[in-house]
């Protein structure tokens, strides 16, 4: 009985032994060649013209470049259906951000010198200026796609496109069956995993055709003892590097580990080919380190530890960005974000936990294909190296919505082993294939279909920012209430221009902060930015949230010697007691209220606020001496008692205020909230309106 022999992908290019007919690399069987790889030696050589050459190469290739066209379909139809005002991702608007200040010629923007009231997002602050967290990769995409065609948008076809056939090329190099590429390569662009993100501006799918593209090169050009693949391929990891630079060190772990098995004890080979790999990643080292140092200040500080020194890999207490809530990040954190990562792996898979199985069938039927090793090595090395990465327990509160986005180098394998038994019975029982295909398909369409629901509804939500920021009057200063502290975060759109200099000027709301926006900006029309639904701004815990109401306010300062706040608060219930409560700096004055009329069911008071340099003898008992600057709160509450009251719902306006010049100052419209004691905590809701409180401010 003859043995089988097998086709060493990285040997070099095999020898050619003269026969009648046909003939084959030395050691190759029938089943490790296509069509393409068997070619006659006893023919005479004839000359092909180019466009005959062109029609034999389509002829050849139709079905891929069929698949990468429609690659290109899912990509547009994503991110016009299910993305209609950007995803809830927020790494998007930072990405766009980065790209319009390369648009502008500048790594850094100006903060206007008032960092604290125009930072966006994800982006670090030095010497007065502002930088993004992201190296130039995929910002550097973007640019090239809208400096290309006037918008990055196409970047979003490229990833998709480059995820899709380096999952062909690198398929078909490590197991020369164009069949079994082809399709790997379609079932991964049916994983709504991939799906999900062709419609986005995140890079997950660009890093992860590089780095298949990085794989293809270095393995091909071990195989044929091409120079010129081998530097090819570290390009393709420099870019990869410039782009996640973590995950090139993955991608060249479980690349080269999978090179140095196979080329064992041929350490000529070896240290050639680290040498030319290395010559043509060094460019892109060179970037990354001239970078580093234009943003940070430093060649091997990256703006991603800059930003916030806390957001590092290792154990310990690990925090994303200033003056927002971090996590202790134990080894049981990383157990825990690893086990929710991998468990939405089949939801994200295509025929979901039946492709999982079918996937395990798969690795079986291929399990002493040497090839399987490099595949084993990609599921292993990055739910490995993310381990130790806190961002991995961070992803993992998401991943229900956008997938095991760490994870997403797993698909590839995932999709050969089910693509092996796929076409393995396709040999055996080829209407059995039809059933299951159909079944696959089945089990697919309903988390595809709740996935895509679920990032549409969170989508929809932000189409009232999109249009309420468009319509901002040009020469507007507008701050984004609740929009903590920075920029891009609750309003996506609220991004300004490099030189601070747009038609709208953005700021976040530091309550009596805002004075000194209004300073620094007096020839700008100021306006308030407010949602009735302020908690959307953490959308990934409300994916169900209803579309908000978003309205924009303008602002008006009133200023005098003496304001007058006139309280009016209402209380159908006629046998309840009516609390009122004003709280200015340290001072706090109650006062219960009685009716203005027997039987009626309104109740009014007044403040009169003065400079605390006013003198005591002019003072009334509605006087309040006001100084310095802060949050004035005008609160209503209703009960049988005044002790109950204070302890029921109550309702609060909220105004900044200062003491300027002689004058007090303050700022309307106020923020209206509804105050509710639940589980012994407080919840604000913003509210357009109070039907129980009215305060007037007059100066």
């Amino acid at each position: 009985m003859l043995r089988r022999a097998r086709l060493d992908p990285l040997a070099p290019a095999p020898k050619f032994e003269k026969a009648a007919g046909t003939v084959a690399p030395v050691g190759t069987t029938e089943t490790d060649l296509d069509a393409d790889s068997v070619s006659p030696t006893a023919a005479p050589e004839v000359v092909t013209p180019p466009t005959s050459r062109l029609r034999a190469w389509l002829a050849r290739h139709w079905t891929l470049l069929a698949l990468l066209g429609f690659a290109v379909v899912v990509s547009i139809v994503v991110q016009h259906v299910v993305y209609p005002a950007l995803s809830w991702n927020r790494d998007e608007t930072t990405y766009l951000w980065q790209v319009r200040a390369l648009d502008a010629g500048q790594l850094l923007t100006t903060t206007g010198g008032l960092p604290h009231f125009f930072q966006p997002w994800l982006t670090g602050v030095n010497g007065g200026q502002f930088f993004s967290q992201y190296t130039l990769g995929w910002p550097g995409v973007m640019f090239i796609a809208d400096q290309l065609f006037g918008s990055p948008i196409s970047a979003m076809w490229w990833g998709t496109v480059l995820a899709v056939l380096g999952t062909y090329l690198f398929v078909r190099e490590i197991t020369r069956n164009h069949v079994l590429s082809l399709v790997s390569a379609a079932l991964l662009l049916t994983c709504p995993m991939i799906i999900t993100q062709s419609g986005v501006y995140l890079g997950y799918l660009f890093s992860l055709g590089m780095g298949l593209l990085f794989g293809t090169a270095l393995l091909a050009g071990l195989r044929r003892a091409s120079v010129r693949l081998q530097i090819l391929s570290g390009c393709f990891l420099g870019v990869l590097f410039i782009t996640r630079p973590f995950d090139a060190v993955l991608w060249a772990v479980a690349m080269g580990g999978y090179a140095v098995y196979t080329t064992w004890r041929e350490w000529g080979r070896q240290a050639r080919a680290v040498a030319w790999v290395f010559l043509g990643f060094l460019p892109f080292v060179v970037l990354t380190l001239v970078h580093n140092h234009a943003v940070t200040g430093s060649f091997t500080q990256f703006p991603f530890t800059a930003k916030e020194p806390l957001d590092k890999f290792g154990f310990g207490y690990r925090q994303l960005m200033p003056g927002v809530i971090g996590i202790d990040y134990t080894v049981g954190q990383a157990m825990r974000g690893s086990g929710v990562n991998a468990s939405y792996v089949p939801q994200f898979l295509i025929g979901s936990y039946l492709g999982l199985v079918v996937a395990l069938v798969g690795f079986w039927m291929r399990r002493r294909d040497r090839s399987t090793w490099v595949l084993l090595a990609m599921m292993v090395v990055f739910p490995l190296g993310y381990f130790f990465f806190w961002g991995n327990r961070l992803a993992s509160g998401f991943a229900f919505l956008s997938g095991p986005v760490y994870f997403i180098p797993l698909f590839v394998p995932l999709s050969v082993f089910i693509a092996a038994a796929l076409i393995g019975l396709w040999r055996r029982r080829p209407g059995l294939l039809v059933t299951l295909v159909v079944v696959l398909v089945l089990a697919t369409l309903p988390f595809l279909y709740d996935k895509s629901a679920m990032n549409h509804r969170l989508s929809e939500a932000q189409v009232p920012w999109r249009e309420s920021s468009a319509n901002v009057p040009a020469n507007s200063l507008v701050f984004v209430r609740d929009s903590g502290p920075y920029l891009l975060h609750m309003n996506p759109y609220s991004m300004n221009a490099p030189d601070l200099d747009g038609p709208v000027l953005w700021s976040v709301d530091r309550d009596a902060g805002l004075f000194t926006v209004l300073d620094r900006h007096p020839n700008r029309t100021p306006y308030i930015q407010r949602t009735n639904h302020p908690l959307l701004d953490n959308s990934v815990k409300h994916p169900d949230a209803k579309v908000p109401t978003i309205s924009l306010l303008p602002i008006t300062v009133v200023s005098g010697p003496v304001i007058t706040l006139h309280v009016t608060a209402r209380n159908p219930n006629h046998d309840a007691a009516v609390v009122v409560t004003l709280e200015i700096g340290d001072r706090v004055e109650q006062r219960t209220l009685q009716p203005t009329n027997p039987g009626a069911t309104t109740y009014e008071t007044t403040w009169q606020l003065t400079p605390a340099i006013v003198p005591a003898a002019t003072a009334t008992p509605n006087t309040v001496p006001t100084s310095g600057r802060g949050l004035l709160t005008v609160s209503a509450a209703t009960g049988a008692s005044d002790v109950q009251a204070m302890q029921n719902r109550q309702v609060r306006e909220q105004f900044a205020y200062r003491v300027h010049e002689g004058d007090v100052q303050v700022v309307k419209p106020p923020r209206k909230t509804v105050v509710i004691p639940e589980s012994g905590r407080i919840v604000l809701h913003d509210v357009g309106g109070l039907t129980k409180l009215r305060v007037r401010v007059d100066h």
